[in-house]
């Protein structure tokens, strides 16, 4: 059953679904003209601001395909809300799925992140969810595929708590399996998107950012590569 949002249905899968906001969707982004501009999520409700210049971007490029465009120095998103505790806490399987097209692979570049919690992102390359331990982060698990510079790409990783690993797929397709037992660090940091805690200069991401789900729970295979195969023709993907 597809999520409907203002005039765009999302086929996505619904079941554990917590966050969900998609530019293309204009329920989910609010295009304005001013300096922080606002995005509604799952629950259409106000849920979090633009800072800096960060762009709803509709067209320029054509290939960029209704997303969020950041300069990869001083542009984010923050929520208004802490998705953490919304996925759960140590004990707790997750999801998160992004499509993310990135134009510069020198550094750490974040996507999904909340403060000693998780932090999905690029290092270079590779792509990495490392997981909060404590008052720290403890140690970086990678997908084993490298990733593409100027390429949409959709990028799942699935922490699953009760089987002690973190899975990553890479456009639908399972990729590697990593050991990781930490004991995740809920903490009362919000989510950040395109950067991490309370500056954009903080790994900020540069290129452009597309839909973004997050379950509170682990999905399938057959999940996961249905969710890809709902977007992947927007992406010009196949």
């Amino acid at each position: 059953m597809g999520i409907k949002r203002g005039s765009i249905t999302t086929s996505v899968v619904a079941d554990g679904l917590v966050f969900n906001m998609d530019a293309a969707n204009r329920a989910s982004a609010i295009p304005s003209t001013s300096t922080n501009k606002a995005f509604n999520t799952i629950n259409l409700s106000n849920s979090g601001s633009f800072v800096n210049d960060t762009i709803w971007d509709n067209n320029t490029p054509s290939s960029n395909f209704d997303s969020f465009a950041f300069d990869g120095t001083t542009d984010y998103i923050i929520s208004n809300f802490q998705i953490g505790e919304i996925l759960g806490g140590s004990e707790n399987n997750y999801t998160i799925n992004v499509w993310y097209r990135q134009t510069d692979q020198t550094s750490y570049r974040a996507l999904v992140t909340k403060w000693y919690s998780y932090y999905m992102g690029i290092n270079g390359t590779s792509i990495l969810l490392n997981v909060g331990a404590g008052s720290g982060w403890g140690a970086e698990r990678y997908c084993t595929t490298s990733v593409a510079n100027n390429t949409w790409i959709n990028a799942t990783v699935i922490r699953e708590r009760d089987r002690s690993t973190v899975d990553w797929y890479l456009n639908g397709v399972f990729q590697n399996a990593v050991s990781d037992s930490t004991t995740t660090n809920s903490g009362t940091k919000k989510l950040y998107i395109g950067g991490y805690n309370n500056s954009g200069d903080y790994d900020a991401f540069q290129g452009n950012i597309g839909p973004i789900q997050m379950y509170n729970r682990a999905l399938s295979a057959n999940e996961v590569l249905h969710n890809y195969n709902a977007l992947k023709g927007r992406f010009g993907l196949s």
